[in-house]
């Protein structure tokens, strides 16, 4: 047998034809047949031939007596048979055809379930062995397993070529060739990054411990560095010591994938690294490092990072890794021997004017391939809308991906120019007529192939005037710009494009005014909620907090709510940028657990918390707290957390962001204990009363802790509505609904009297405007609702509110 064919024997191979050699010398055979193999597979445990045939089920007694019966004893020397040595051949051609590296017993065993031979298939049909689904599962796993094209090349040789260390680094199934020269125009450019490519060439340049890794927040660049170092490897922009190496990207997935059995994993990664150590100029890049750790995995069997630890302690291979710090911490640092072999370089965050100049980098780029231009308002506008809206993601990935996805939009919606159009149908069809032609030439006909030839310069003379037009009147491309990029900011986080393009100082100066058109009677407390958030965004605020935080303390039906909706309509496009928690539901210690979610092992776990999940997913809005006096206490620390650091933690561990969010508390302290809550009946209409918001806030502290009361911006008493406020809640009301009639042509009126006596009711009542709109809804709304049900051609066109004695009519 061909030494160089010996050598792909693998270890469980030769094990197993050495027990059938030992088999047949303690028979007393002097030939070794199919038999002995197939017993000799059955006898080396730990292979994938006895995993095989042990589901099988295959009966070595039976087995062992046919031996025996089949053969004499002759005591001489056991030598292979030439059936034998013939599946041997069929077992190494099985694993050339494959491409595999090796020659396993997985080969010789499907050898021979194709090539049993009369006595060993006579053996099989009588014990009625299974040999189709056997070989089902060798088909499969001959498909899934490593593949090396060195076999291919052994075997494909007409001389026997001896492996050296001067080959040249192969391409691997499971390994990408970052350096090849075809790799090099797939690879974008890399801006800004020399002092960390630097430093990975300086820790590759070391002697012991040249392993970096690359450690930062996803989207930061960390592959850009390892794709950037290979762009100068090939252009040899490198130090002598580099300009010879070549940087490999492991598959991870590749190589996992199909590893049915125990040791088939194992066996791929070993010889990944074997051929790394004969090729010392391959530099090993692993994307996502954490995943080494307990990879391939199985019960009895190592993980990928226990088998590369001891090459990478002897030197033998060079490796690059990249991964989070969180996963780093979690999976690498745990493992002592596998952390001292790496060397961490640590990749910050640009900034927005060293993504800006990212952007301008990769501009050409995305403009050749989506065929338009993009303006540079539109990259100043990727920078600026995903540093202040994107806030769970991190630069340059986030305003990448803004262009990008702009540049996308505008390109689908476009038509491409009839031009353009008719240029690439030439090309299709020049392709067309070379094929035809070069298919007739091949057929010997030749008079059809003179005529594509003619079609073929036709269409190549038409080409080159649509050429000749288009470079003396360019076509007009679509351009991205500013717009663009708000458009696809708002499909991410649903804040409308007007709020984006808004001038921020105009938004800001108006906001007061905005605020006064929805709340009545509560100036000061809007006066204190516009210049908190004019200061927050004016970025003269901490921005590791909230964007701003408010604790509005007042009677009932005063607007505390209505103004918590009207800013997150002025800030965030519409009231439904609220997300209101009922603090009256939280009132026991155990009901924490559905803000963030139920810790691992109660009832829930895994389940997504009210509070943390809508943040999560919708960063941008007003989160209020309504009641928060009536809260149990564990949920004032959550809370305090929020305000303190604008993060909290879920049950998963996952940190949520609030620092785009506006916090907003409500409490009445004074509940029951004050008479005619929620106005004022006093004749002047003052909008403050002093005494009043005094005792409010003092009841306040005596509920709620001083150390969660110091952490809101501010703390706003709200007043008793006047008389007046309530006649303007009251005549905005009316405003509204006949603004909601006017489809019907139907107006209703309050004369000043009925105006007087409703007000009076609201005041009688105790409960603020609250009870103004109730009785709207019950004298006006459903009494025109009946009326509108029984129209006739004679229905009047307005409709007067008036007090009758004790009744109340609508004619």
């Amino acid at each position: 047998m061909e030494q160089n064919v010996f050598n792909k024997f693998s270890q469980h191979l030769r094990a197993s034809l050495q027990q059938a050699a030992e088999i047949a010398t303690t028979f007393g055979h002097s030939s070794i047949e199919p038999a002995h193999l197939l017993l000799g597979l059955a006898h080396v445990h730990g292979t994938l031939g006895h995993e095989l045939l042990e589901q099988t089920k295959l009966d070595l007694a039976a087995l062992d007596d046919f031996l025996k019966s089949m053969m004499p004893i002759t005591g001489a020397p056991a030598s292979f048979s030439s059936a034998s040595q013939g599946l041997i051949a069929k077992a190494a051609l099985l694993a050339y055809k494959a491409k595999h590296y090796y020659i396993g017993t997985e080969h010789l065993l499907k050898a021979i379930i194709d090539n049993p031979g009369p006595a060993l298939y006579e053996f099989t049909s009588a014990n009625h062995w299974n040999t189709q689904a056997i070989a089902k599962q060798i088909d499969m796993i001959l498909k899934s397993a490593s593949k090396l094209p060195e076999l291919t090349a052994s075997f494909a040789a007409t001389n026997d070529v001896s492996e050296t260390d001067d080959l040249p680094a192969p391409t691997h199934p499971f390994m990408i060739n970052l350096t090849h020269p075809d790799y090099d125009q797939r690879l974008d450019p890399v801006i800004g990054r020399d002092k960390e490519i630097e430093r990975v060439i300086q820790i590759l340049a070391r002697r012991t411990k040249n392993n970096p890794v690359l450690l930062g927040d996803p989207g930061v660049g960390k592959t850009a560095i390892v794709e950037g170092l290979a762009k100068k490897i090939i252009h040899g922009q490198v130090p002598t010591i580099l300009k010879d190496k070549k940087i490999m990207a492991l598959d991870m997935g590749g190589l996992i994938a199909g590893t049915m059995f125990r040791g088939e994993f194992e066996n791929r990664l070993k010889q990944i690294i074997e051929e790394l150590q004969r090729h010392p100029e391959i530099i090993l890049f692993i994307d996502e490092l954490h995943t080494i750790v307990g990879a391939g995995a199985a019960s009895g069997s190592v993980d990928a990072a226990n088998i590369l630890k001891p090459a990478l302690a002897r030197g033998e291979i060079k490796c690059i890794g990249a991964t989070t710090i969180e996963e780093y911490r979690r999976h690498i640092e745990n493992d002592g021997a596998l952390e001292r072999r790496f060397q961490p370089v640590y990749i910050n965050e640009p900034s927005p004017r060293e993504t800006r100049h990212i952007l301008d980098g990769l501009k050409n780029y995305y403009e050749s391939f989506h065929g338009l231009n993009i303006a540079d308002e539109a990259l100043d506008a990727a920078v600026a809308l995903g540093e202040r809206y994107l806030t769970d993601r991190y630069l340059p990935d986030k305003a990448i991906d803004l262009i990008d996805e702009a540049a996308a939009r505008v390109k689908i919606k476009s038509t491409t120019p009839p031009e353009i159009e008719r240029l690439q149908e030439l090309n299709r069809a020049e392709r067309l007529a070379m094929e035809r032609k070069e298919r007739a030439v091949s057929a010997e006909k030749f008079e059809e192939a003179l005529r594509w030839q003619k079609e073929h310069h036709n269409i190549k003379t038409q080409k080159e005037r649509v050429a000749a037009h288009l470079k003396k009147h360019p076509p007009v491309y679509p351009s991205v710009d500013r717009q663009s990029v708000a458009e696809v900011l708002t499909g991410w986080t649903n804040i409308p494009v007007y709020n984006l393009l808004t001038e921020e100082m105009e938004m800001l100066k108006n906001l007061e005014d905005k605020l006064q058109t929805i709340v009545t009677g509560q100036k000061n407390a809007i006066q204190t909620v516009a210049a908190t958030i004019r200061r927050a965004r004016l970025d003269l605020s901490d921005r590791r907090r909230p964007l701003a935080s408010f604790f509005f303390v007042g009677p009932s039906g005063v607007g505390k709510t209505t103004l918590a909706k009207a800013v997150a309509a002025a800030l965030f496009g519409n009231e439904q940028a609220l997300l209101r928690l009922d603090m009256t539901e939280f009132s026991e210690g155990f009901t924490v657990s559905k803000l963030i979610g139920a810790p691992a092992g109660y009832v829930g776990f895994k389940e997504s918390g009210l509070l943390t999940e809508r943040v999560r997913r919708q960063p941008y809005q007003v989160v209020l707290f309504d009641e928060l006096d009536r809260a149990h206490r564990e949920v004032y620390q959550l809370i305090m957390q929020i305000l303190d650091e604008g993060v909290l933690r879920d049950a998963t561990g996952r940190l949520v962001n609030f620092k785009q969010t506006i916090i907003i508390a409500t409490a009445n302290p004074l509940r029951g204990s004050i008479k005619l809550l929620g106005f004022d009946d006093k004749k002047n209409n003052h909008f403050y009363d002093a005494d009043e918001n005094r005792h409010l806030l003092d009841a306040l502290k005596d509920i709620l802790p001083s150390e969660l009361l110091h952490r809101f911006d501010a703390i706003l008493p709200f007043s008793s509505l006047t008389v007046e406020d309530l006649k303007i809640i009251l005549r905005n009301e009316i405003a509204a609904l006949n603004k909601r009639l006017e489809a019907r042509q139907i107006i209703v009126s309050i004369p000043t009297s009925a105006e007087e006596e409703l007000v009076r009711l609201t005041i009688d009542s105790g409960e603020g405007a609250r009870n103004l709109l109730h009785n709207l809804q019950q004298l006006v709304e459903n009494t025109l609702a009946e009326k509108i049900m029984e129209r006739t051609h004679t229905m009047p066109k307005t409709f007067t509110l008036r007090r009758r004695g004790d009744r109340w009519t609508l004619n």
